[in-house]
């Protein structure tokens, strides 16, 4: 898959050698621990003072004032740099509460408003801030009195943020060190446009889709297997000889077609939708749902964000709710039920669990999540998914997955995979599990790379190869929708047919 820049808007629909912990029986069991301590609230006085993530680089400063309101700090740093990732303005514990859940006296959640049951990123208490985030080395942002260009120092500030943190080198076979001297023709005069083209050269060995370099307008990932969205922009521009970086006008014009492509290959599933039984959508367009003839109901997860309009989380959560309860009600008579990931680029971990919930009929552990710290890791956290309160189906059921799954679809997959009435068909997901851990430079470039481990429960870590399938269907090609013919659907259809008694 060639490498090109990515516009922000087509971005947005991509959206985060191992040893294999499996999980002990206690795990299996389900623990309610992790997940009843989303709960705790906490005064300013518990809040205020220093956190560290080492295993993020990220540091917490919070400052308590005599009104009892609290200012948050975000630093990156990492061994030998530091910056200001972000300031909040002051507000009251009750208003953090959304972003800062406390695990007893020293550890904190960080998470996203609305999130309950995946893991946020856990912090310790700590004493002081670590060595380079103190003032005489902290190094000043553009937008920060003091500031200096440099962009030989903020290659090696990227450089070095891989190096410590990035899960493994070795899924891509990269000679990391070796890479550190496409910085040498860097000056501190270079200038972020140069160093933007330089950092291209250094991520792209990695083929990681949460692996990406920002800057401006323009942003560059490559991914492991080839991805419709990016294979699609990539031959558009090819074919009219177009290279990046792109004008705003040839950007816009790759845009566009990617969406019609969308269109038409999300589009081919509904024409075997059963006669006089319209196909019905519902959460911003992106869950579609009918019924073929034979009965079984499909149904369509573009993405796992957006379901609101918006790209926050707690806004999305009731309209998914609602969104679930009507098809749930819709295909409760349904002899199987077909999920199609195939086009769902990724979201939200926790709307993917919103999602299992719907299908498990006891709390079930459906993966584990860790991430690199220095040579190995941090603890195992387990993923608990609890029976919906509302409608849930328990029959057959056929997920269909494509390279083109990524990151949180990925999750969805990996999470019901392990349900007893559940069959995956297609391709193996896209193999990038891990969240997208966001990070810049003093300068304007920013970046994001893969930090972590999502475990199956059996300790199966399936990043770079993708979830397998037990049952192999091709992605749909241009002939297949010339022809409108979907051969994912309908080897779903034949595995189910093997699956059933005759009606």
């Amino acid at each position: 898959m060639p490498s090109f820049p990515i516009a922000a808007g087509l971005l947005a629909l991509l959206a985060g050698a191992s040893q294999a912990a499996e999980f002990s029986d206690a795990d299996l069991a389900g623990d309610d621990a992790e997940n009843s301590a989303f709960a705790t609230a906490a005064s300013p006085a518990q809040l205020a003072g220093i956190w560290l993530a080492p295993a993020y680089g990220y540091a917490l400063q919070l400052d308590s004032d005599a009104g009892g309101q609290l200012r948050l700090t975000r630093y990156d740093f990492s061994s030998q740099y530091c910056l200001v990732a972000d300031r909040l303005p002051p507000q009251s514990a009750a208003d953090l509460a959304q972003l800062l859940r406390l695990h007893g006296a020293n550890q904190l959640d960080y998470l996203e408003a609305g999130q309950q049951v995946t893991p946020g990123i856990r912090f310790q208490r700590t004493g002081a801030l670590p060595a380079p985030c103190q003032p005489e080395r902290l190094l000043p942002t553009q937008d920060e009195a003091g500031y200096r260009a440099d962009s030989q120092r903020d290659f090696q500030l990227v450089w070095q943020t891989y190096a410590e943190l990035y899960h493994d080198f070795g899924l891509s076979r990269t000679d990391w060190a070796g890479q550190r001297q496409l910085g040498e023709p860097l000056k501190p005069a270079s200038g972020d446009a140069r160093l933007y083209g330089v950092l291209t050269q250094l991520v792209t060995p990695l083929r990681d889709g949460h692996v990406s370099v920002y800057w401006q307008d323009q942003s560059h990932t490559v991914t492991r297997k080839p991805m419709y969205l990016l294979q699609s922009a990539a031959d558009f521009a090819r074919q009219r000889n177009w290279s990046p970086p792109f004008t705003t006008a040839q950007q816009q014009a790759i845009d566009r077609y990617v969406s019609k492509q969308t269109r038409q290959l999300t589009a081919l599933p509904e024409r075997y939708a059963a006669p006089g039984k319209p196909v019905q959508r519902a959460a911003n367009n992106l869950l579609s749902w009918f019924m073929t003839p034979e009965r079984y109901a499909y149904l369509n997860i573009r993405q796992l964000s957006g379901f609101s309009g918006s790209e926050e989380l707690a806004k999305d959560l009731p309209v998914l709710d609602a969104a679930l309860e009507r098809i749930m009600g819709d295909v409760q008579n349904a002899r199987a039920l077909i999920i199609d990931l195939r086009f769902a680029p990724g979201g939200f971990d926790e709307n993917a669990m919103r999602i299992a919930s719907r299908f498990v009929e006891r709390p079930t552990v459906v993966y584990g999540k860790q991430a690199r710290l220095g040579a190995g890791r941090t603890p195992l956290r387990k993923v608990t998914v609890k029976p919906a309160a509302g409608k849930r189906y328990a029959g057959p059921i056929v997920v269909l997955t494509s390279s083109s799954t990524f990151s949180a679809a990925e999750v969805l997959a990996l999470s019901l995979r392990n349900l007893p009435n559940v069959v995956l068909v297609g391709e193996a997901t896209g193999g990038a599990l891990s969240d997208s851990l966001h990070k810049r430079t003093p300068g304007g470039v920013q970046f994001s790379l893969s930090n972590e481990y999502y475990l199956s429960p059996q300790g199966e870590w399936f990043e770079g190869s993708g979830v397998p399938v037990r049952h192999a269907a091709p992605f749909p090609t241009d002939s297949d929708v010339a022809l409108r013919r979907d051969p994912g659907l309908l080897k779903a259809r034949a595995v189910l047919q093997g699956m059933l008694p005759r009606p």
